[in-house]
């Protein structure tokens, strides 16, 4: 007798479950059909705006390196022997606090050989900019790294002796027009 009871209970349960409607996920299954539709026919917009961010920062980031290359004291602004600021290097220093945009008016110091360098260049920074400025005072950061370049004294030495070696330039005549040539 259990074992038919068994097979009744068995029986009545796969008649119910078979009674009840089959959901089978259809409903979640439209709403993902729906929502995969709609993104496909709006595709670029919603990715648009996240492009464009990323696009304008990577040239904020150039702004930004070149404003700190321009801010940059490098060792040809400092006297070898004391570290303290050349001319050139107080004009500079000028040059930052009152030309450039508020945003970019850091200024940017090569370190020393040693410590002891670095810090009186700091210094003598800092009070040139004390006396540009009335208010507040300047970030002044140290940097590891100076900035590519090279000195005026050899740009111009390279000018002038390209300037020096070029031909004088002369007319010649043929056949009844003026042409000039370099030779």
């Amino acid at each position: 007798m259990s074992r038919r009871l068994i097979m009744v209970a068995c029986l009545l349960g796969i008649s119910v479950l078979s009674a009840m409607p089959a959901q089978a996920g259809w409903r979640e299954f439209h709403y993902r059909t729906m929502l995969d539709w709609h993104r496909n026919n709006v595709w670029p917009q919603p990715w648009i705006h996240m492009d464009r961010i990323a696009t304008c920062r990577m040239f904020d980031l150039q702004a930004q390196n070149g404003w700190a290359q321009q801010s940059t004291l490098t060792s040809f602004h400092f006297n070898p022997e004391t570290h303290k600021l050349t001319e050139s290097g107080r004009n500079k220093v000028r040059t930052i606090l009152m030309q450039h945009p508020e945003a970019f008016r850091t200024i940017f110091v090569v370190m020393g050989q040693e410590e002891n360098d670095t810090v009186t260049r700091l210094d003598s920074v800092q009070q040139v900019a004390s006396n540009i400025t009335m208010g507040a005072l300047p970030q002044i950061r140290r940097v590891a790294v100076p900035p590519r370049g090279w000195p005026a004294e050899e740009i111009d030495a390279i000018t002038t002796r390209r300037l020096e070696s070029m031909p004088e330039p002369r007319i010649q005549q043929t056949n009844g027009s003026l042409t000039t040539s370099v030779n």
